[in-house]
């Protein structure tokens, strides 16, 4: 990936399902990749580090702007569940799993 590249993202809470447009904004080999998601304005960093005998993945979100209206209106509903943070905090851990998974293959 370069910065500036484009990509869409798939997201989904039960049967809720959605689609975000993502922008890579920042890429350093084997050690940092950052891409803001137009809708949510979020970023998302990934930092990568070695560790012992293995590598650290950090993963990181920085709200960089004020969300799209549709956006801020699903959050504040129960639709995508009542405690946000924690429905990140387990996203977080699933794309971290499947990095792994794809980064040991």
């Amino acid at each position: 990936m370069t910065v500036g590249a484009t990509f869409t993202g798939g997201n989904r809470h039960g049967l809720i399902r959605w689609t975000t447009h993502c922008t890579v904004v920042d890429v350093v080999a084997g050690q940092r990749f950052s891409f803001e998601v137009d809708e949510s304005k979020a970023r998302w960093t990934y930092l990568v580090e070695p560790s012992g005998t293995g590598t650290r993945v950090t993963e990181t979100r920085e709200i960089y702007g004020t969300p799209a209206l549709q956006v801020r209106l699903v959050q504040r509903s129960t639709l995508i569940g009542r405690n946000r943070n924690a429905l990140m905090q387990s996203g977080m851990q699933t794309t971290l799993a499947r990095m792994k998974g794809y980064l040991e293959r």
